[in-house]
């Protein structure tokens, strides 16, 4: 487990913590890893497309008090997750209640930028096929990023979700601006439209990526 995870699970804060976890055997070994801990009290609901039905159950679930002396958290592991799921969940995500928090494990990038909004920190539970790619990318200058740009749009099975998701997670947390990681965040929903344009997307990123001397 990475240290990460543990230190926000045994911080017990009423925070959410993000895990992009696309693998499913990642998924799986992380939360059985956390149902072992005798320190934290844990509910887990673990579905491959998780419904609506089940953020409204979690919102009834909360109000149950954890064990006296325990911190209770919540996971949500996931491959994938409908919208209106999404909207149900981020009722229980804005009133956090005392003793209790969440840990969303991901396996889509998919996530709405309310959602996102509502998470402490995002966390990478295993690596991306890109991960090289974005240390290179950020690491050129403008004039080069637009180039690599142009070579990889003319791919008809580009994935723009998981390359910006691992140039988020090139940029170490502490070196990256405010602004930056929004631009990055509202990319992320924009990509998920339908028809949406690969290339004024990367080159949003390509233009706006600012990290801290």
């Amino acid at each position: 487990m990475k240290k990460e995870i543990k230190d926000f699970i045994f911080s017990k804060n009423t925070q959410t913590l993000l895990v992009y976890a696309f693998a499913e055997s990642t998924r799986l070994e992380l939360v059985s890893e956390i149902e072992k801990s005798t320190e934290v009290e844990v509910e887990v609901f673990s579905e491959s497309l998780l419904s609506v039905d089940t953020a409204r159950e979690i919102g009834r679930r909360i109000i149950i008090i954890p064990s006296e002396g325990k911190h209770k958290v919540f996971i949500l592991a996931f491959s994938n997750i409908f919208h209106e799921a999404q909207n149900a969940l981020l009722k229980v995500l804005e009133e956090p209640r005392p003793n209790v928090s969440f840990l969303l494990v991901s396996g889509t990038s998919l996530l709405l930028p309310t959602i996102l909004s509502r998470v402490s920190d995002i966390v990478y539970a295993d690596d991306t096929t890109y991960d090289l790619w974005a240390k290179t990318f950020i690491k050129s200058d403008i004039a080069k990023r637009l180039e690599e740009i142009k070579k990889l749009v003319e791919d008809e099975n580009l994935d723009v979700s998981a390359r910006l998701i691992a140039i988020e997670k090139a940029i170490p947390h502490d070196m990256i601006h405010a602004d930056t990681r929004k631009v990055l965040i509202s990319l992320l929903s924009f990509a998920r439209i339908r028809g949406a344009s690969a290339k004024m997307l990367l080159e949003t990123v390509a233009l706006n990526i600012d990290v801290k001397a």
